[in-house]
């Protein structure tokens, strides 16, 4: 994780790449980072056949025509979906920013010696990482991957938000350099605190939120609620790491 983060890093503070390069790196590595959890999902399922497998985690929603939204069936369906739609949004977003900024700043020109510099190494690093996570997938829990997939959504959503904030100072302070430098350093420690223990959610609600639950929404048993959601939470994860029966690879 850190070697993959010292890449860009590099590059900003180091090599002087331009933001432009930057930002084309960071698509490049959103997009091939969720090609690889999707074959991490497609391993994993086929030879454990969780059954959280077979229902949405992630919350998106599907609607035809006139029908009412619905979750999907299929985990690995919604985070193909998902990982698409947003590394579409991601491109159009970046595509726009840097057509429209070339022209005042050269710092949005894409250097593709550089950006192939930097995408070699991305994917290799990302490669590499895949091949580990291959060692022992058949035992690991479904907890595993889920983790890895929203964490992967999240990511991708802090760099969503960072080229609309970099089009807003590009366009009304001209300082994208700060703001995509700043991004770099931040997204470094976004990795990193992710990688630690993520926290639990305790089973009674905290005394901050009933307070202020009670505060917005008076009458309501807002601790009863908290402890019956908890506990649904807690059963649909002991649902999703159990076998799904059938074939079994």
């Amino acid at each position: 994780m850190l070697v993959l983060n010292a890449v860009p890093l590099y590059g900003v503070f180091v090599a002087g790449w331009s933001w432009g390069t930057i930002l084309a790196l960071y698509w490049f590595e959103s997009f091939l980072g969720g090609l690889f959890i999707l074959l991490r999902m497609i391993i994993h399922r086929d030879l454990t056949r969780k059954r959280g497998y077979w229902r949405g985690q992630l919350g998106l929603t599907v609607s035809t025509n006139d029908s009412q939204p619905r979750g999907f069936k299929s985990f690995v369906a919604e985070f193909l979906t998902a990982t698409l739609a947003f590394n579409l949004a991601h491109g159009l977003f970046l595509a726009l920013l840097l057509v429209l900024s070339r022209k005042d700043d050269p710092g949005a020109v894409v250097h593709a010696v550089d950006l192939k510099r930097g995408a070699l190494v991305v994917a290799l690093l990302l490669f590499g990482s895949f091949v580990l996570d291959l060692q022992g997938i058949r035992d690991r829990p479904f907890s595993w991957i889920r983790a890895m997939a929203q964490l992967a959504m999240g990511r991708t959503t802090v760099v969503h938000a960072t080229i609309i904030f970099g089009m807003f100072a590009t366009f009304f302070f001209q300082v994208p350099h700060a703001v995509f430098k700043i991004f770099t350093v931040f997204k470094l420690f976004l990795e990193i605190g992710s990688a630690l223990p993520a926290l639990r959610m305790p089973a009674e609600a905290p005394a901050w939120a009933t307070w202020m639950a009670s505060k917005g929404r008076p009458g309501v048993d807002f601790e009863k609620e908290w402890r019956k959601d908890m506990k649904k939470e807690a059963r649909q994860v002991e649902q999703d790491e159990l076998v799904r029966p059938g074939r079994q690879g």
